[in-house]
């Protein structure tokens, strides 16, 4: 503030001089300490601008105010732990972080459209596309990050909403059945499952799965067309178990 007021007295000063200067009513010593003492004031105010003003990396909103006029900015050395002035959000595009499971990762790449749902806007579909894919493997989840970068030009979508997003990885022909109907063999990594045996008994097969679709899962191996899977009480089955079928779907 004080050298904003500086400047100010110094341009009116130079304002007041310049006129006298062009009638010859002052000495050509006089006007060049008036233009000087202008300058000098002028690019100081400057460069405490450029050093003491923030510029965000992109367009977006305020969404809180950490300090106020007035307050001290202390920075410490590095720019570690210093306190945040204000914080700001980006609404257009908007950034989607899904996790995709270790099986469908290699179907996932960049560039490749996402379509995105929420039931805040049912029936209505919002494209965007895989920006980024991250290196690392959630030891937990069994996922990895995967960032989509999502157009919001009306900014229908706000931060922090539930969506779904359909990652677009192309068609192919083969076996899906509900996830529930399969069964994992305890201590390792196999599956199995009972088929229908011309609806008297069931019989035991092991299965290869393949990429998951939300509550569905490919087969790979162990299933055929036209097979009747068992999907209700198959955990209490055993081989060549006889079974009565109540209905059943081709």
């Amino acid at each position: 503030a004080q050298m904003k007021i500086q400047l100010q007295i110094a341009k009116d000063n130079f304002d007041r001089m310049k006129p006298l200067y062009d009638s010859k009513s002052i000495s050509q010593s006089q006007w060049d300490q008036v233009k000087a003492a202008y300058e000098t004031a002028e690019k100081s105010y400057n460069l405490l601008l450029e050093n003491t003003q923030f510029r965000a990396p992109f367009s977006g909103v305020i969404t809180s105010k950490r300090l106020n006029e007035g307050e001290v900015f202390l920075l410490s050395p590095g720019g570690l732990g210093a306190p945040a002035i204000v914080s700001m959000m980006q609404l257009n595009p908007l950034k989607l972080m899904i996790g995709v499971s270790e099986t469908n990762l290699k179907d996932v790449k960049l560039n490749q459209d996402v379509e995105i749902t929420t039931d805040v806007y049912p029936g209505e579909f919002f494209k965007g596309t895989v920006s980024r894919i991250y290196p690392q493997l959630n030891a937990t989840t069994r996922t990895v990050d995967v960032e989509v970068r999502l157009p919001n030009s009306g900014e229908r979508l706000k931060p922090g909403m539930y969506v779904q997003a359909k990652v677009a990885t192309g068609s192919t022909k083969g076996i899906l059945v509900n996830r529930s109907a399969i069964l994992k063999m305890l201590g390792s990594a196999a599956y199995y499952a009972f088929v229908s045996v011309n609806e008297k008994y069931a019989k035991r097969v092991d299965i290869v799965v393949g990429r998951e679709f939300d509550s569905k899962v490919e087969i790979l191996k162990g299933l055929n067309y036209g097979d009747y899977l068992v999907t209700k009480g198959q955990s209490l089955l055993k081989d060549s178990t006889k079974i009565s079928v109540k209905s059943k779907f081709e």
